[in-house]
């Protein structure tokens, strides 16, 4: 069973254009699952109206009180009775083979329980325009990439996250087994919490094809103004997900272990560059790295490479004195 959460707020603008390109997939979806986080316009009436003529099971949850963007997502997903979980946005656009791709791409890595996906950006009016450029562009670069499919997932997403959740599809047993969204926090939503989690578990895949219409523009509840492609973008600049992820008292055992992870992951990344160097002296290769920093970070580089060197210098220590459990 496939299902659809899709979270609602004040959206009457996008909202049908979205649901019927939900509808018209070359394999059909079995629920919609619509969570509605108290819109004050027509939002709901439209949603109801194609409720009304689907051949698709269309649920509206009207919540009492607003849950925020990431209480929605848990409220919609909790209501999802499908063995997989598409994510969606309320003003994006669903190419028509999404749902079969992404099937198509759990049939035949049975071990991934998560997948992301690139997507096309478009505009308010829904124009795509060459300057635009794909989101992977933007959010998971070559570098990036070259990480991630090197074996070094959690390294590459504990520099920030990749995965948006618009494109994202998950696995009921994932949801209820893994429990991601305890990772959620101020700075990491839904979809960090999801992405990160399947990174520390080597469950998460990705699909580099665009499958959605990625709509940019100022009523949305995520904003960021539409760079040129290929430049970094600002909307991850308020991140800052490995000092949110340091080990203090308040943190979770799983966010322990992920800290854990990516100090060994950063040495052994660092270490790469010298097969003879000691792993503690790891923090002072780091420097060699400037044009790696300048690509991943664009203008915020040299700062990313100084708090780089005093985690290393830390995570040392910390491994020195037996702080830092096994990995």
């Amino acid at each position: 069973m496939l299902s659809v959460a899709l979270c609602t707020y004040n959206g009457e603008k996008y909202i049908e254009e979205q649901i019927r390109s939900i509808l018209e997939q070359t394999v059909p979806v079995d629920e919609i699952v619509v969570c509605d986080d108290g819109s004050t316009d027509n939002t709901v009436a439209i949603v109801a109206r194609l409720a009304d003529v689907s051949t698709v099971p269309i649920r509206l949850h009207r919540n009492d009180a607003g849950l925020g963007v990431v209480g929605n997502f848990k409220k919609a997903t909790a209501l999802c009775q499908g063995d997989i979980v598409f994510y969606s946005d309320q003003d994006d656009r669903w190419h028509l083979d999404k749902v079969a791709e992404v099937t198509d791409y759990f049939k035949y890595h049975p071990d991934c329980s998560v997948v992301f996906t690139d997507a096309l950006i478009i505009n308010s009016e829904g124009e795509y325009k060459e300057k635009y450029g794909n989101l992977f562009q933007m959010t998971f670069q070559k570098e990036e990439q070259r990480m991630f499919h090197a074996g070094m997932e959690l390294e590459s997403f504990l520099a920030r996250n990749h995965a948006t959740g618009a494109t994202m599809a998950v696995k009921r047993n994932f949801l209820e087994e893994a429990h991601p969204f305890q990772l959620c926090t101020k700075n990491i939503l839904h979809d960090y919490a999801l992405a990160l989690r399947a990174t520390e578990l080597g469950v998460l895949g990705v699909i580099h094809k665009p499958l959605i219409d990625y709509r940019r523009h100022d009523r949305g509840q995520t904003i960021f103004e539409i760079p040129e492609a290929g430049k970094a973008s600002k909307w991850y600049t308020y991140y800052d997900h490995i000092r949110e992820l340091w080990p203090n008292c308040d943190t979770t055992e799983i966010q322990t272990l992920l800290t854990a992870n990516h100090a060994q992951e950063r040495i052994n990344y660092i270490a790469t560059r010298n097969k003879h160097l000691h792993n503690y002296m790891a923090a002072l290769l780091i420097p060699f790295s400037m044009k790696t920093y300048r690509r991943m970070y664009g203008g915020r580089w040299l700062s990313a490479m100084r708090y780089d060197i005093v985690q290393c210098i830390r995570y040392s220590w910390l491994r020195l004195t037996h702080k830092l459990p096994e990995k």
